[in-house]
């Protein structure tokens, strides 16, 4: 438990870091809400423009605004959206982050299951043709880039065969079968991406495992080679994988950014991405702090998943 309140209590310092460093870079960006909203209204005078920044507090100095930021955030209020006429950042992310966890969480399944079971198939076959060909698949995983295989697989499967829908988004609670057909394709791409580095991590973790005395002996006795591989090999071998998955974890999430834009879903990718071209900062600055929640959360569950996969493994 003190353990857990120690690892809650560094969450503070590495958020208002994260704050910081968001801020300074909105800060060093060209442009403002201001440029977006009035200035590109035709007619648009100087005068107009200065006084908008006065009513927004943007002329104010850095520190200032960054900490009546802090004030706010640490209060649950994460300011007003430029681009949404003053809709308070907090309602925009409650909308639109259910739709980045369905997707991050389908996609987790798929890099999991795909990439547990072609790492290990790979370890059972270690030097044979079927190991080069599940490696090299794996590697073209992991190299290719999201948008240009979501653009293929849009072509593909909802262009040229019309199987799936090529964009959008449906809540599961308003029809479950098209919130499955709508996240198929974004869940696929962007899972796949990660099972390539799942699945050779699963390959190197497994072989090392095969390899010790227990999993001989477990051989010796008579076991079968699938209860060897799923109650041995494999369960010893996902505490280092355990590592990877969070990391994965991590990447997902910034790896859902692109893959809404790329589908043209509404979620808190989106959301940053349109906030980042309406200079609509407060958006961008609330919406990247959720997701470095996120991530935060995430290496703490999998912290916490090492004493559960190895008993011997206790925290302090």
């Amino acid at each position: 438990m003190r353990y857990l309140i120690r690892r809650l209590l560094q969450f503070i310092p590495t958020l208002a870091f994260v704050a910081l460093l968001v801020f300074a870079m909105v800060d060093l960006a060209p442009g403002d809400a201001v440029d977006h909203l009035v200035g590109m209204q035709e007619g648009a005078t100087q005068a107009q423009m200065d006084e908008m920044r006065h009513e927004l507090g943007l002329d104010r100095p850095f520190l200032v605004r960054l900490v009546d930021w802090y004030a706010h955030a640490l209060r649950g209020d994460l300011g007003e959206s430029t681009a949404y006429r003053g809709k308070p950042v907090g309602e925009l992310i409650a909308e639109r982050w259910p739709v980045t966890f369905s997707i991050t969480a389908i996609a987790l399944v798929v890099a999991l299951v795909s990439g547990v079971s072609v790492g290990v198939l790979a370890a059972l076959r270690q030097g044979r043709l079927a190991d080069w060909m599940l490696m090299a698949l794996a590697l073209f995983a992991v190299s290719t880039p999201h948008f240009w295989l979501g653009l293929i697989m849009i072509i593909l499967f909802g262009v040229k065969l019309r199987w799936l829908p090529i964009g959008g988004y449906v809540p599961l609670g308003q029809n479950p079968i098209e919130f499955i057909r709508h996240l198929i394709l974004p869940c696929t791409v962007l899972g796949l991406v990660y099972a390539g580095m799942i699945a050779r991590m699963t390959r190197t973790c497994v072989l090392e495992v095969l390899n010790l005395d227990y999993v001989q002996t477990a051989r010796a006795k008579g076991l079968r080679q699938r209860v060897v591989i799923i109650r041995h090999a494999l369960r010893n071998a996902l505490i280092p994988l355990s590592t990877v998955v969070g990391l994965s974890v991590g990447a997902l999430l910034g790896g859902a950014v692109i893959t809404e834009t790329v589908f043209n879903i509404r979620g808190l990718g989106r959301l940053i991405v349109d906030g980042i071209l309406y200079r609509d900062f407060p958006v961008v600055q609330g919406g990247l702090l959720v997701v470095t929640v996120g991530y935060l959360v995430t290496t703490l569950v999998v912290d916490l998943g090492y004493a559960w996969l190895d008993p011997r493994i206790r925290y302090e």
